[in-house]
């Protein structure tokens, strides 16, 4: 099956969809669910995968990971590099929602409630946990999954919102 076979209906209401996410995760109290919300909207808003987000063994990101500088995220905590035994080097990321609610997400991630994030990654890992997420803030509406040439289609999870919102920048 091909890899990134969403559809996106409208991305200017994605776009809202994925803000309304964040400011819910930010004045909602902390749970597993609303951690997972944050990540949501983090991985979309930077266009980073999860995984970079939660971290990998041996390496656990943090605030000082992220550099942002209006509408550019200088991020320092990439993947694995095959040729050294650290992540790769800084990259830029465009921002695709608020600079200053990526912010505030960031520091409500790893400031404020990093104990959260092993709980969110479990919970993610739940099955329709994501799909709550996407449900309950009107996200999921606005993705489709067309069928592909052997009858199956992609399945929308957290690891698909990198793909969706790098799809979206020119």
């Amino acid at each position: 099956m091909d890899a990134g076979k969403f559809i996106v209906s409208d991305g200017h209401l994605l776009v809202q969809k994925i803000t309304e996410l964040a400011v819910t995760a930010l004045t909602s109290e902390m749970t597993p669910h609303n951690m997972a919300r944050s990540l949501t909207a983090l991985s979309f808003g930077l266009s980073l995968r999860v995984n970079k987000l939660l971290g990998w063994d041996g390496h656990q990101p943090s605030i000082s990971n992220f550099d942002i500088d209006a509408w550019t995220c200088r991020f320092s905590c990439g993947s694995r590099n095959a040729l050294s035994d650290g992540p790769r080097p800084p990259y830029n990321k465009v921002c695709l929602i608020q600079p200053f609610l990526l912010h505030r997400l960031l520091h409500l991630v790893y400031t404020i409630c990093p104990a959260w994030l092993g709980d969110a990654r479990s919970y993610l890992a739940r099955p329709g946990a994501f799909a709550s997420i996407m449900t309950e803030s009107g996200i999921g509406s606005l993705i489709t999954m067309p069928l592909d040439t052997t009858g199956g289609h992609e399945v929308l999870t957290v690891k698909s919102m990198r793909s969706i919102s790098a799809s979206m920048l020119p």
